[in-house]
């Protein structure tokens, strides 16, 4: 029988009525809560896509908060035209983001929508196929010998972790620890990682100086010197950003000779699909890459073997 009267419940409890948190103290907490359930880096993409698409909005005279799902359609009609199915898939979580916050209705899971967006999908589904080229181990030591001792050890280190670039620049100096076979890192957060689990990777030291994780980040150590902080930081002692990962790619590649065709292939992504491809072209165990890279689909990995074994496995090979 279900007991109706409150009363024996709040006897439980009574005890614990004088330290009770003041409601606003409640409310404080939990809006800084909320906002821990998106990244910093997920938060910054949601606000620039928003600002994109209130601009938009604002200068054709259309409502945007909430946004009617014709306006949607507009929108990703004409911004389709400019950048990648990606970018789109991003503006639309931002809205809905916005949305969901406000407590407004969302218009991103109209059909009418959806059909748009699947339909810009189709369109361009060969997107998918023109990824960053890898870069490769010998690239890698082309880069690292025109590279500053801080480049060359964030270079080294985010290729030998399979890092994304804004799980780069978010370790700290406590987050690595050198061992006799190399360097402990703690990833604290990924992207397939957004509560933040963590796990423990280790990058092995090797005979080669110019790509060796240990060396190269004790070089970098030596002149940013051991106090507490960001790992890889600016001349002025902020932690770098994504986009200046990218910015040392650009730079490096340029310095190391590559032909202007070549280098356009290159992105930060391929630090990522670099590893993993030598790592594949080394016979290392997909199972043994898919960690080092936290990929959680093996599908994933497996594109990257097949890459690496295009021609060592191909059925025509030395056909007479």
């Amino acid at each position: 029988m279900v007991e109706d009267s409150p009363g024996p419940l709040l006897a439980k409890v009574e005890p614990l009525s004088d330290a009770l948190a003041p409601v606003s103290e409640l409310m404080s907490e939990a809006v800084d809560l909320a906002a821990k359930s998106r990244s910093a880096s997920t938060l910054r993409v949601y606000q620039t896509q928003w600002q994109r698409f209130e601009a938009w909005g604002r200068a054709r005279g259309m409502e945007v908060l909430p946004a009617e799902p014709g306006t949607l359609v507009l929108y990703l009609t004409e911004r389709h035209r400019k950048v990648g199915v990606s970018s789109l898939g991003q503006a639309l979580a931002a809205i809905a983001h916005r949305h969901r916050e406000r407590g407004l209705p969302d218009a991103t899971h109209d059909p009418a929508v959806r059909r748009v967006y699947d339909g810009i999908c189709r369109e361009r589904r060969g997107d998918k196929l023109k990824q960053a080229t890898p870069l490769l181990l010998e690239h890698l030591r082309d880069l690292s010998r025109v590279c500053n001792i801080r480049d060359r050890a964030l270079l080294v280190l985010g290729w030998t972790l399979a890092r994304r670039r804004s799980e780069l620049v978010q370790f700290d100096l406590s987050d690595v620890t050198e061992e006799d076979e190399g360097l402990k890192v703690v990833v604290r957060w990924s992207k397939t990682d957004q509560l933040g689990e963590g796990e423990t990777l280790g990058a092995p030291s090797t005979d080669d100086p110019l790509t060796c994780p240990v060396r190269t980040l004790r070089a970098w150590l030596e002149e940013r010197g051991v106090e507490p902080g960001p790992l890889f930081t600016s001349v002025r002692g902020r932690r770098l950003s994504g986009e200046d990962v990218s910015r040392v790619m650009r730079r490096a590649i340029k310095r190391a000779g590559y032909d202007p065709d070549f280098i356009e292939k290159f992105s930060a992504h391929s630090l990522r699909s670099g590893f993993a491809t030598t790592a594949a072209k080394n016979k290392k165990d997909a199972f043994a890459i898919a960690k080092q890279g936290s990929w959680k689909s093996l599908n994933t990995v497996r594109r990257y073997v097949r890459d690496a074994e295009l021609f060592e496995n191909n059925a025509a090979k030395g056909l007479k």
